[in-house]
């Protein structure tokens, strides 16, 4: 058995183990999205959103009973905003909602909030793209010192937007700020 077939097994038998409750088990939620990764890795884009969909779909349920959820319901709303861009699907949506769950959670996931921004950035064009980035600039800039890589990423990404946008004395100035992070 590979790691598909066993991810798949997992699956059927947390789905019976939760007799029809909404959102399923926590096992079956948790079992789906490593289904998702499984099926990715193994090149079956189509097949591996499926499973991350009903995994968050899950995972809202279960946050909505318990809030300490959250952070997991925003890191998986943040995968399958990555496999749905990847793969040619709508990811905005699944982007925006990753964004205002990390947004609502506060300072300890600051970080996570500025990477969010740059994915639902990385969904957008023009405009929209350039103002979601220099958010994601802005809240990533004071966590510098503590992620230097995550904020030079951040930072790389709105210089490209700013040259896009013809702006390119600003976009040197923030390559620059990204450079000296390393």
């Amino acid at each position: 058995m590979d790691d598909v077939e066993a991810a798949e097994a997992a699956v059927r038998a947390y789905r019976e183990l939760s007799n029809g409750d909404a959102g399923g088990s926590a096992e079956l939620t948790y079992w789906l999205r490593e289904l998702a990764a499984r099926r990715w890795e193994r090149g079956e884009a189509e097949r591996a959103v499926e499973a991350l969909t009903e995994s968050v779909a899950g995972y809202r349920v279960h946050a909505s009973r318990d809030p300490g959820m959250l952070p997991v319901l925003a890191s998986a709303l943040t995968d399958l905003a990555y496999m749905r861009y990847r793969s040619d699907h709508d990811a905005a949506q699944a982007a925006e909602e990753a964004v205002t769950v990390y947004a609502e959670l506060g300072e300890p996931y600051r970080l996570a909030l500025a990477l969010a921004l740059n994915n639902l950035s990385n969904c957008s064009t023009g405009a929209a793209a350039l103002a979601t980035q220099r958010r994601a600039a802005d809240v990533v800039r004071p966590l510098a010192p503590e992620h230097p890589s995550q904020a030079a990423m951040v930072l790389r990404n709105l210089a490209i937007c700013l040259r896009e946008a013809g702006q390119e004395q600003e976009a040197d100035a923030v390559d620059a700020e990204a450079r000296a992070l390393g």
